[in-house]
């Protein structure tokens, strides 16, 4: 019997505009009634990116293969393409706001600045701030559904969230670094995904920041707490998990997808870095229940 692979769910195609808002626990309704063609409580793989504003007391989630245990004003940021779950058992409750790539205006906010957002994936408290309570609050009330005449409104009033959020985070210091060196960290995730996560090799990234090995290495671990190899190590060990329950590879493909010579050298490098093999770890989260 051949295993469920984590679903790869796409924007709702009946909307005339990629944006949505709605209540948290109409998505567990929804499922209950038997109206989405995925399982919440399994990690699934979103086409898009969510903003959730946490209202219940307490209340868990997953991303990307870790727990996040949430309260009251908390704001959890899921990236498109992440890997996340809900929890059947401490539901989520409070407000969502759906959109894709294509519909927000980067140059509002700068590529660099909405990746750091959705790369912390959990923002503590920062629902408190009165700004960002009154902005979500405007743009549910503002919410009329997919009209296409409010494209602009929406836009603004999303902007707006990210900015502030933005601001937050470096006032708060939630990020422990200079925004020079973060935006050089930003650079490396680029190059990481640029590369398809196919290259391993430090050096090669030092080309493209315009920093020698030992400046970059010295700022990766400032930043992350990591060396410039182990950073590296992690982001691909990420990705590979991604793909490992997204998609049903062999171990030839992954090879492919990789870049490694021999299916030995990526099980040992997985297992160097993760602790255990692909197969146990794609049979592990495949029978995942939140």
């Amino acid at each position: 019997m051949n295993k469920e692979n984590i679903r790869k769910i796409k924007f709702k195609n009946t909307l005339k505009i990629e944006f949505e808002v709605m209540e948290i626990s109409n998505v567990f309704k929804r499922f209950q009634d038997g109206n989405l063609e995925f399982d919440i409580g399994k990690f699934h793989r979103p086409q898009f990116n969510m903003i959730l504003l946490v209202e219940n007391d307490s209340a868990k989630h997953f991303v990307d293969f870790k727990t996040y245990d949430v309260k009251k004003g908390d704001i959890l940021l899921v990236g498109e393409n992440y890997v996340h779950a809900f929890s059947r058992n401490q539901k989520l409750k409070g407000t969502a706001i759906i959109f894709t790539s294509n519909f927000i205006e980067i140059n509002e906010i700068g590529m660099n600045s909405l990746k750091k957002l959705f790369n912390m994936h959990l923002i503590n408290e920062s629902g408190k701030d009165r700004t960002i309570k009154e902005l979500f609050k405007i743009l549910k009330c503002e919410y009329k559904g997919d009209k296409v005449n409010s494209i602009i409104l929406y836009r603004y009033l999303l902007g707006s969230i990210l900015t502030k959020l933005d601001i937050l985070v470096d006032e708060n210091k939630l990020i422990k670094d200079e925004n020079k060196n973060t935006k050089i960290m930003l650079t490396l995730d680029g190059l990481i995904e640029k590369f398809n996560y196919q290259c391993r090799d430090s050096i090669e990234y030092t080309k493209g920041t315009g920093y020698s090995y030992k400046q970059l290495n010295i700022i990766c671990k400032s930043v992350t707490g990591y060396t410039l190899k182990s950073y590296i190590d992690n982001m691909v060990i990420l990705e590979m998990k991604r793909q490992i329950v997204a998609n049903d590879m062999s171990l030839k493909e992954m090879c492919i997808f990789f870049n490694f010579d021999e299916e030995t050298n990526l099980v040992k490098y997985f297992k160097r870095n993760v602790g255990t093999s692909p197969k146990k770890f794609k049979d592990q989260y495949q029978n995942f229940h939140g």
